[in-house]
């Protein structure tokens, strides 16, 4: 507040238009519409933040998936690719152990240092960027990476909200999806839900929340431990028109001929587990089996297989 020399934006609080977002996204956490007045007086959580302007307690799954150029062009899913044109991470700067700030605390420093990365590496300036789905667990988490991600000037954030520019009809959309206050925050699958809001906006799929003319999208995820990620989306292929019928029989005739497959879990803690798992009795038709539970063991009608419950 003492940087942008003033107090809240006149707008009022900035969870008012996140909540407003929320409401136009049916997998929101949160589709009710809050006045501003309601935000405001909800319980002070810490300082000047209240409860609604924090993001809630939050449970979900996530999940995208990765192909080379030439997988994309062999299934005829020209129309449906995004593509991931630059990533670039940043960690803890040394100013955050040196110097008492709470905003380099949160990540100011590391989201400038990505950010300027990502711009070098992709040749995109921030003005090319349609829409942003950025990491904003409090409501002044957002307002504080406005700067690093070069979308205002150095204490221009309130006056950035104030004008309307991170919202529909302004210069960039940001946290369509309702963002972590009102879309959740279920941490393991936050960045996930980012990449996927991005990728329906980029596709055209978004349905009343959808940005018009999106063509590129940036994702700022941000994880406790001092780290931040930036990865910048743009719609591939786009004056490809290719056959969906067969794209969706070359997929299915892979799958049903998958032999081998590998299972990636990551945990906190720090512990990974990999498994590879392989498709088992191959000159039996499974069809035939039909396993029952009998006193605490497993019996397959066709074969020999028993296992102890």
């Amino acid at each position: 507040m003492r940087l942008n020399g003033r107090g809240r934006p006149k707008k009022g609080s900035r969870g008012r238009q996140l909540v407003r977002n929320g409401t136009r996204n049916p997998r929101a956490q949160s589709k009710r519409e809050y006045t501003v007045e309601e935000i405001l007086n909800s319980r002070r959580i810490y300082g000047p933040l209240t409860k609604l302007e924090c993001c809630p307690t939050s449970d979900g799954a996530g999940a995208a998936v990765l192909m080379s150029e030439d997988a994309v062009k062999a299934h005829g899913l020209q129309d449906r690719a995004v593509e991931i044109i630059g990533m670039e991470m940043a960690t803890d700067t040394p100013a955050v152990f040196q110097e008492k700030s709470c905003m380099k605390v949160v990540g100011t420093d590391m989201t400038a240092l990505a950010a300027s990365r990502i711009y070098q590496k992709t040749g995109v300036s921030p003005k090319e960027v349609d829409v942003v789905e950025l990491h904003d667990c409090f409501a002044c988490n957002e307002m504080i990476v406005y700067e690093g991600l070069q979308l205002c000037g150095e204490g221009e954030a309130a006056k950035f909200i104030d004008a309307g520019d991170n919202t529909y009809g302004g210069r960039v959309v940001v946290n369509p999806s309702g963002g972590l206050i009102a879309k959740g925050h279920p941490i393991g699958a936050t960045g996930l839900a980012q990449c996927a809001e991005l990728v329906w906006q980029l596709r055209g799929e978004a349905g009343p929340r959808q940005v018009p003319k999106a063509r590129i999208g940036l994702q700022h995820n941000l994880g406790v431990g001092g780290a931040v990620v930036i990865t910048m989306y743009k719609k591939g292929f786009q004056n490809t028109t290719p056959n969906k019928v067969a794209a969706t029989e070359n997929i299915r005739e892979d799958v049903q001929n998958a032999r081998i497959g590998l299972q990636h879990n990551l945990g906190l803690g720090g512990a990974v587990v990999v498994a590879i798992y392989r498709k088992g009795f191959d000159n039996k038709n499974q069809r035939d089996f039909s396993f029952s539970h009998q006193k605490g063991k497993m019996a397959a009608k066709d074969g020999e297989i028993h296992a102890k419950i």
